[in-house]
């Protein structure tokens, strides 16, 4: 009997588009530099770049070495979820406020 593999995921900032997405654990690494300065980055499905739908990210497939990589920020602390569902209203929500907010800024 195989175990089954416990799935998780986190809440990122892509530092580069500036964009937000629920995305799995098994898609997070970390580098450490010379200096000590650890960069963390999120693994990505070759050939889908915006296109990585919810069912692809819900099912949280192991990447390979042909994905790229994008430097991210975790969000909440890096706090895992494991129900899907779960994080991905939350993610709705923090956009929401962090649109109030800036629109505060502006107006």
């Amino acid at each position: 009997m195989a175990l089954k593999q416990k799935r998780a995921w986190v809440i990122a900032l892509f530092v580069e588009s500036q964009t937000y997405s629920v995305i799995p654990t098994t898609w997070v690494f970390q580098s450490t530099d010379d200096s000590g300065k650890i960069t963390i980055f999120s693994k990505w499905p070759p050939g889908l770049d915006q296109d990585v739908t919810s069912e692809t990210i819900k099912n949280a497939m192991i990447p390979t070495q042909d994905w790229s990589s994008y430097k991210i920020r975790l969000l909440d602390n890096g706090k895992e979820y494991c129900k899907y569902y779960k994080i991905k209203y939350l993610l709705n929500y923090c956009i929401q406020v962090y649109r109030y907010i800036i629109w505060d800024k502006v107006t």
